[in-house]
């Protein structure tokens, strides 16, 4: 296939982007799409289907696909051509391309992945949960995940009662904190009903957004993205938690559903002490069972040193072996504290999930 390359300033970005965060993806797209795996048609979808691969790059993208280097454990790397489903004309169509690939290679592991695909909620009430996380009540179809941790939807932050002006973010992921069936007051019919908690902190998008609201207000999403959180499915082990007020609501849910014999260890991070209620407001027994260590974020630079020397005190006092993580922080701390963990826990690959889920000034 004859290649032709794209050439934008912000293409290096990507390519960063995409190496440094979706490793997981590149290394799923680059094993199951190169050697043509289709491991839910094998009915196995639990396979270890990449051990040998250490890391995967993507090195060039051109207009028919993407360059990507296989880095392998026991034999040397290896360069392949992925092609696009459909040849881009502009970066700006990459992102759509990318989804597709790692749509293709979910459905080939019998695993969900990012539907593109727009949602309406009704907006019913809002309250305060704690001092600053926010939860919105809202009505939505039936078509909504009741017993899964982490899901998330990108609403459109565009406010029904203020006139239209240019956002800082037009759109924002939120966490589905929970949904449920119940019969409506009026008769018997199934109502779903849903929380969404948003965190509030100063003038941002997405904080007005939802105080913007109203009841009967319509509010919508246009892509739902589901959580990495296979590898704590299996109940067994010692995990270990890591999250801040973005990444709470998914800790939250995970509580809920927790069926491992061993309860977590939580690293609650919280600016405002007073959210450290959170965890234990709604939730009962499981919060109560877990091992909740909080920490109040007072500088961004110290974050990540503090995070981890409270996990090494917590683990030699209390002497045992961290088995899986998952966390997810905001950008530069997630990536430096991957950096700090991972030689610390040495843990396969699918054991270590630690995500960016913010970035600093993007509001």
């Amino acid at each position: 296939m004859e290649k032709s390359l794209i050439t934008h300033p912000e293409k290096p970005l990507f390519i960063e982007h995409i190496n440094e965060e979706h490793q997981d993806d590149l290394v799923n797209i680059a094993t199951v799409l190169i050697n043509n795996i289709n491991i839910a048609k094998q009915g196995n979808a639990d396979m270890d289907i990449n051990t040998e691969i250490e890391r995967v790059l993507i090195t060039e993208i051109y207009h028919q696909g993407i360059d990507i280097q296989v880095n392998y454990t026991q034999r040397p790397s290896e360069t392949h051509f992925i092609a696009f489903p459909a040849p881009i004309e502009q970066l700006k169509e990459l992102q759509s391309q990318y989804i597709i690939l790692k749509q293709q290679t979910d459905k080939k592991l019998g695993r969900q992945s990012i539907k593109l695909r727009k949602q309406q909620f009704t907006f019913i009430d809002s309250f305060l949960v704690t001092a600053n996380m926010y939860r919105l009540l809202l009505s939505t179809s039936d078509d909504i995940p009741l017993e899964q941790a982490g899901y998330a939807y990108l609403f459109d932050l565009e406010s029904p009662h203020k006139p239209s002006q240019p956002l800082s973010r037009q759109h924002c992921y939120y966490t589905l904190r929970k949904a449920w069936h119940t019969p409506t007051e009026i008769d018997t019919q199934r109502q779903t009903l849903a929380w969404v908690d948003v965190y509030l902190h100063g003038d941002t998008a997405g904080g007005n957004w939802a105080r913007s609201l109203k009841p009967n207000d319509v509010i919508s999403s246009k892509r739902e993205f589901p959580e990495k959180i296979q590898h704590l499915d299996d109940g067994k082990g010692q995990v270990l938690l890591i999250a801040d007020e973005t990444s709470l609501p998914t800790v939250a849910r995970l509580l809920e559903l927790w069926h491992n014999p061993t309860p977590p260890i939580i690293i609650s991070i919280t600016n405002d002490p007073a959210d450290q209620d959170y965890l234990t407001h709604d939730i009962g027994t499981p919060a109560q069972q877990a091992t909740i260590i909080p920490i109040s974020q007072t500088a961004q630079a110290e974050l990540v040193t503090t995070i981890e020397d409270t996990i090494k005190t917590h683990i030699s006092d209390a002497g045992i072996k961290i088995d899986k993580v998952w966390g997810a922080l905001e950008a530069n701390t997630a990536k430096t504290l991957r950096k700090r963990l991972k030689p610390l826990f040495d843990l396969p690959r699918g054991d270590f999930v630690l995500k960016v889920y913010w970035r600093l000034n993007n509001e």
